[in-house]
């Protein structure tokens, strides 16, 4: 949580968390919620998670993730929430570290405001055995009973989330090491880089 405490000019920030408190002369109160979304690759194929929930994802491929707790940061968010979700930390099979590539800043009539960050991380070429080992490892559900399934990239399921069109192929370019800022409005798409 994130306060924004302004006082005429004065804007005093304090970190608080996964949830942005705007407070104007102490009348006006908004919040933005913060969630973080993971995409594990090895080789072409990559771990998306068929969501039940939220309504309007119900039934539809995502990356695994969730909402940052308070006092957390993202990149320790997405650690916590893979675990939670699949069991299994990536690094034990000798991953990347997490790498953030895309923050959506965008407003719902779900959410209201909020921001999103999305990170991705890849398991080196560990061969047909490893990689059914790993599979085996992996739960065929998380811990919302949401089912896990490895998906080609050449060939992904036809009932994935919008966003997952631009943003699986940005995750997978380990050439691409800056992070893209995109702001979603009213069905409208802005992509600005996050550099000057």
């Amino acid at each position: 949580l994130q306060h924004n405490v302004r006082v005429g000019s004065l804007t005093k920030l304090t970190d608080t968390g996964g949830i942005d408190v705007q407070l104007v002369t102490g009348i006006r109160m908004s919040k933005t919620l913060t969630m973080v979304v993971g995409f594990l690759f090895i080789g072409v194929n990559v771990l998306l998670v068929e969501k039940r929930t939220p309504l309007w994802q119900s039934g539809l491929y995502n990356g695994v993730g969730g909402k940052v707790e308070p006092e957390e940061t993202v990149e320790d968010a997405i650690v916590r929430e893979f675990f939670e979700e699949t069991t299994f930390d990536p690094r034990s099979m000798g991953a990347k570290a997490w790498r953030r590539f895309c923050v959506e800043h965008g407003e719902s009539d779900q959410y209201g405001k909020y921001v999103c960050t999305f990170f991705t991380t890849s398991i080196p070429d560990i061969g047909q055995d490893r990689f059914v080992e790993l599979v085996r490892r992996i739960p065929h559900e998380n811990d919302a009973q949401e089912p896990l399934r490895w998906c080609s990239m050449l060939r992904l399921p036809s009932n994935i989330i919008g966003n997952l069109h631009w943003l699986l192929p940005m995750a997978c370019d380990w050439r691409h090491v800056s992070t893209i800022t995109v702001t979603t409005k009213e069905n409208h798409i802005s992509r600005k880089p996050a550099w000057p």
